[in-house]
């Protein structure tokens, strides 16, 4: 996650212009790979969620790190991708969270 922060802060410039009028999800290649990556560990951890209801969880993760990454812009990257991965991990739903780290989100 670093590398990819790391290289929207390099291209800042850019990122800012798209990220203005951002309302949805900055990346749409790979979208299916990342929505497995999260969601299959909270269906193997709680498989009565529906799959519908799995799709809330992913369109929270989508909205906030879409908002983290657009603050960032808006303050001309004045974290380091470092801190802005803790932030995106940190607000990561509860079940994501759990399903990944194996405690609740502190």
């Amino acid at each position: 996650m670093q590398q990819f922060l790391t290289f929207v802060r390099d291209n800042g410039w850019f990122y800012k212009i798209i990220l203005r009028s951002r309302h949805d999800f900055p990346i749409q290649e790979g979208f299916d790979q990342l929505y497995q990556l999260l969601l299959t560990p909270v269906k193997k951890s709680t498989p009565e969620l529906a799959d519908d209801d799995l799709m809330y969880l992913f369109i929270t993760f989508q909205a906030s790190f879409t908002m983290i990454l657009r603050h960032w812009s808006e303050n001309d990257y004045n974290k380091t991708p470092a801190q802005i991965a803790q932030l995106i991990i940190n607000s990561l739903p509860n079940l994501i969270f759990q399903a990944h780290f194996g405690r609740p989100a502190v």
